[in-house]
């Protein structure tokens, strides 16, 4: 007499099955992961300037002259910064590179420039930096008031000048 066994196993439809559920659920875990990634990069980058632009008043302020070689500047040029303390001496900090995706652009050109009469050069300033790896709320902006120097940073997507104008 024959005798049926019963097999204890998966079938291969239900192994399919679960292979492309896990398959989905990982593509969706590092699509957030990377998003994670790119708004820390984003946050880290805009730390980073924010100090080094008080840096550069701070030294502005330290100069106290009125001289053009001795004002403090930092030049944007895409993905990277650099501030610049002396241009006859060219002396300068290192340059900085912003992380991968992150591009640097500046409402005044490419230079911003400091001096102890005035804390911002040029007039009210924004500084955006904009990363290319978030699909939405993918910039900060420094805003500079020319008159008082305050800086703030501004992750809307219409960034303005409002709050500094109604506080003169």
């Amino acid at each position: 007499m024959l005798q049926i066994r019963s097999q204890k196993g998966f079938t291969l439809i239900e192994l399919l099955v679960v292979i492309a559920l896990l398959t989905i659920i990982a593509a969706i875990a590092i699509i957030n992961v990377s998003h994670v990634v790119a708004r820390n990069d984003l946050q880290t980058a805009t730390v980073r300037l924010l100090a080094d632009v008080r840096t550069m008043q701070q030294l502005s302020m330290e100069k106290r002259r009125e001289d053009d070689a001795d004002k403090v500047n930092i030049t944007f040029s895409g993905n990277s910064y650099q501030i610049i303390t002396n241009k006859t001496a060219r002396t300068a900090f290192p340059a900085r590179t912003l992380p991968p995706g992150i591009t640097v652009s500046f409402s005044g050109g490419n230079t911003l420039s400091f001096d102890a009469v005035d804390l911002a050069k040029n007039t009210n300033a924004m500084i955006t930096l904009t990363s290319a790896s978030l699909p939405a709320n993918k910039t900060r902006t420094l805003v500079i008031a020319r008159e008082t120097g305050r800086i703030r940073v501004d992750s809307s997507a219409r960034p303005s000048y409002l709050t500094e104008e109604s506080s003169n």
